[in-house]
């Protein structure tokens, strides 16, 4: 499953299989076809935005979700209530200088966290679902031994587990996964569950 910033592979999806696959079969000795991938990058894809990468453009809950990410890396920024605040900008400016993030840009954050944000609103609940019922399909049909997820899609396949009990896999092995990033995250998992920390059913 793969993380955050993958819809540039929405006209031909097997492209981003074809590279999984490719890292798979070096690293873990892993055959081609014994790789299936759950693509759910459009489902939270709302299109483009003018003015990308300003932190004028953020709506609140991508200025609520920046915020506590800038805290929990321990940016000396206060934290302001509200959209559209300097401070994000310098915030996320200064961990690009302090945390060696070579190649990272505001607009790169910025869109990562358009993704976080489309699935953790409320107003967007059915995009959440979306992507779920997605993954669901997808272990149903292929059924897994070993589900890999990175990055957002790590919570996205947890949650999945979690809302359908009946699903099966012997592991599920995350990568980059921010599941217990304070703020973001651990307390915002849902079903409620799932929150609890604890081992999906299946």
């Amino acid at each position: 499953m793969h993380g955050i910033r993958q819809y540039k592979f929405h006209r031909d999806p097997r492209e981003l299989q074809k590279l999984w696959a490719k890292a798979l079969v070096r690293s873990a000795g892993l055959k081609e076809e014994e790789f299936a991938l759950a693509y759910y990058a459009p489902i939270l894809h709302l299109g483009a935005r003018q003015g990308s990468g300003s932190d004028e453009q953020f709506s609140e809950t991508e200025c609520r979700l920046i915020a506590a990410w800038l805290v929990s890396q321990g940016t000396p920024v206060p934290v302001v209530q509200g959209p559209a605040t300097r401070w994000l900008r310098d915030g996320i400016d200064w961990f690009i200088r302090n945390r060696a993030a070579e190649g990272l840009t505001q607009a790169i954050v910025a869109s990562a966290f358009r993704e976080v944000a489309v699935y953790v609103d409320p107003l967007h609940a059915s995009r959440r679902h979306e992507a779920r019922r997605t993954v669901a399909e997808v272990i149903t049909k292929e059924k897994p031994r070993i589900l890999i997820a990175h990055s957002l899609g790590s919570v996205v396949a947890y949650e999945t587990l979690w809302a359908w009990p009946n699903l099966r896999v012997d592991l599920l092995l995350t990568l980059g996964s921010p599941l217990a990033l304070p703020g973001i995250f651990a307390d915002r998992l849902d079903p409620f569950e799932a929150g609890q920390r604890r081992k999906p059913p299946g």
